[in-house]
């Protein structure tokens, strides 16, 4: 159910796990945390997984992101505009 309503809000599309191709696991450690509080950092485990998208980045809901954009791997891994965090996906 979870992974439905995540595909629904972030893809514009609801999509089963069964269709996903299972990545791997991720770890994001920010010194900050989402509270402002001092003292702590965050700690994020990220399940990452793979689907192939009919729908064009035109029609991908805009409500979480102000832009979307295609690029190749080596697009992603050299680029100075991609987060580090995002990087790790592709190596």
């Amino acid at each position: 159910m979870a992974f439905r309503r995540i595909t629904l809000q972030e893809l514009g599309e609801e999509r089963a796990s069964e269709e996903a191709r299972f990545v791997g696991v991720y770890e994001h450690i920010y010194r900050g945390n989402p509270f402002g509080k001092a003292g702590f950092g965050a700690h994020h485990v990220v399940l990452a997984y793979e689907l192939s998208l009919k729908a064009g980045a035109s029609s991908l809901p805009a409500e979480q992101h102000a832009a979307y954009a295609w690029k190749t791997e080596a697009q992603i891994l050299s680029s100075s505009t991609v987060h580090e965090n995002t990087k790790k996906y592709f190596r």
